[in-house]
């Protein structure tokens, strides 16, 4: 899409996510990525083959891609471990043909207690996974821009960045890279 500008995925929202915490439901429902997301597979081998196909479109053109643009890492109520090891398969692959070592960044709503040691291998294998509606240092929160002096307020000691895609049209995630780069830059990243 525009602000992304870079290739990406989409899982069916409901059996990959964990419960929401959006009572209304997500941005995933609607729109195109609801298009998107309700024409996707939960199916493991095609949610891989899928990420598969945009890592590598993504390191040929020199950026990283998009991964769950809806979805997450569950099936049907479990973190799915067989997606998450074919995800650094192929992500491993990649690093070996093509030297890079950055391919795609993602977020969750798993809890960071449940999640962190597949985080980590992720991380490793090149993917960057950031924790959704989580106010620290590599987390993600939607918020009102115009409010974020409350956010601060609230944790003091965090750095938020609001998303630049979202404040200027010149801007892509494509060429921000703050969304693979949170911890790194000490941010949380406020949309």
């Amino acid at each position: 899409n525009s602000k992304t500008l870079v290739p990406g995925t989409s899982r069916p929202v409901g059996p990959t996510c964990p419960k929401c915490p959006y009572e209304n439901g997500c941005y995933a429902l609607y729109g195109y990525t609801g298009m998107h997301q309700r024409r996707s597979s939960k199916d493991t081998q095609a949610s891989i083959y899928t990420a598969a196909v945009a890592m590598i479109a993504a390191a040929k053109h020199g950026v990283i891609a998009r991964l769950h643009v809806s979805g997450d890492f569950y099936c049907d109520g479990e973190i799915d471990k067989d997606y998450i090891y074919g995800l650094c398969d192929v992500a491993n692959e990649i690093r070996e043909l093509s030297g890079k070592t950055k391919f795609a960044w993602t977020y969750t709503h798993i809890p960071e207690e449940e999640f962190e040691p597949f985080r980590l291998q992720l991380r490793a294998a090149g993917i960057v996974v950031m924790y959704s509606d989580v106010e620290e240092v590599g987390g993600a929160v939607v918020w009102e821009f115009d409010r974020i002096d409350e956010l601060k307020a609230r944790n003091p000691g965090i750095k938020f960045a609001k998303c630049p895609a979202q404040l200027s049209d010149k801007v892509t995630c494509s060429t921000c890279k703050v969304c693979w780069s949170p911890r790194k830059l000490e941010v949380c990243v406020v949309f």
